[in-house]
């Protein structure tokens, strides 16, 4: 998945059946930050900022109460200075 933002609200959602996932993404100062929901249930705000460029970096990783089919959703908060960023979905089964 590829998604881009220069605005607050943008939104990324992935459904994957499993029991635990984890985004991959770049932090960096030029980061913002994110919402995350898992089936609907907010987690607390992810800060991307970050003093160094990491790649491929996991910025949220979440052991899930059941197996089954779950939706991720990812909704930017307050974007960053440079808009464009890789996301990444690893889910266990």
């Amino acid at each position: 998945m590829f998604a881009y933002t220069s605005t607050g609200g943008f939104d990324a959602t992935f459904t994957a059946s499993g029991r635990s996932f984890a985004w991959i993404g770049a932090r960096s100062p030029t980061r913002g930050s994110a919402a995350v929901f898992v089936d609907g249930i907010q987690y607390p705000t992810v800060e991307l900022g970050l003093f160094l460029n990491v790649y491929r970096a996991v910025p949220v990783h979440r052991q899930l109460p059941t197996t089954g089919v779950h939706t991720i959703r990812i909704v930017c908060t307050s974007p960053g200075p440079t808009h464009r960023h890789r996301t990444g979905f690893v889910v266990v089964r």
